[in-house]
């Protein structure tokens, strides 16, 4: 990054990669350097876009199919905005993510709609192992499949529903995280580089449109119901049945949810 012009200062000081790239290089980045930022930058663009797509159909289905849910949402923004006396494309990494109730939606959408690579996860076992009575060999290939996790009762009562409010309170939610009971992203060393530049990125994207726009869902189910996904890696048939028409202005209004907040969790519209 190059400082000496006004428009390259504004950048100064910014809590970004390229900042702190340009801090540890001290502005005298060689070809090789230079080259391993752009390798970098390319691997966390496509850990994070490239699941984007399908995760966006699904998430926005499910807040503009739930009127109740997409008030929480505005109202939660709208809230945000009017602390830090500032639009949309002024909020910051920590703004974003502190929208309890729009990340909830995206974890929850991800939860119900996992797509690569977590339905492909991988790993090799570097020990001998014996798990639920069957040996695992010391570099055997482990396959882990999200959905038998994520749709399981035991750990997602009412399991195939769409509700956000699972995860609104902080101390539930980072209890699944450590108990392994969300896996879209990963643990440990493993974990996905893309989340939070993802997350950023969806929010501000679910924002600018919930503020802006009001859509109906249309659905080839019967009541215009969302369909259960049968979707696998790479294969979208169930997604590209899901509509949003009739994009207009956005009015007032409130509607009884479909999902209702387990006991004792926070609700991002009350």
């Amino acid at each position: 990054m190059l400082y000496g012009n006004g428009e390259n200062e504004k950048y100064l000081g910014e809590d970004s990669l390229f900042e702190e790239f340009f801090v540890l290089s001290k502005g005298e980045a060689d070809d090789e350097m230079l080259q391993g930022l752009q390798q970098f930058m390319l691997t966390l663009q496509l850990a994070a876009n490239g699941n984007q797509l399908v995760t966006i159909r699904w998430l926005m289905s499910h807040v503009y199919g739930d009127p109740a849910i997409l008030a929480g949402v505005r109202a939660e923004v709208e809230e945000l905005l009017a602390k830090k006396a500032c639009g949309i494309r002024d909020l910051k990494l920590d703004d974003l993510l502190s929208l309890n109730l729009t990340n909830a939606c995206i974890t929850e959408a991800v939860r119900l709609h996992s797509d690569i690579p977590s339905k492909l996860t991988l790993r090799s076992a570097e020990i001998p192992m014996e798990f639920g009575g069957y040996k695992i060999p010391q570099g055997a290939t482990i396959f882990l499949y999200a959905d038998a996790v994520h749709k399981d009762e035991k750990y997602f009562p009412d399991a195939a529903a769409f509700c956000p409010h699972r995860y609104t309170d902080p101390k539930v939610f980072n209890q699944k995280m450590m108990d392994r009971e969300f896996v879209t992203f990963g643990h440990g060393r493993k974990r996905c580089t893309g989340e939070l530049h993802a997350r950023s990125q969806i929010s501000a994207l679910l924002a600018s449109f919930v503020m802006r726009f009001d859509m109906d869902l249309v659905t080839s189910a019967e009541g215009n119901k969302i369909p259960e996904d049968h979707d696998g890696p790479f294969v979208f048939d169930t997604a590209n049945t899901l509509k949003l028409v009739n994009l207009r202005p956005r009015a007032g209004g409130t509607a009884p949810s479909r999902c209702s907040a387990p006991k004792g969790a926070a609700r991002a519209a009350d």
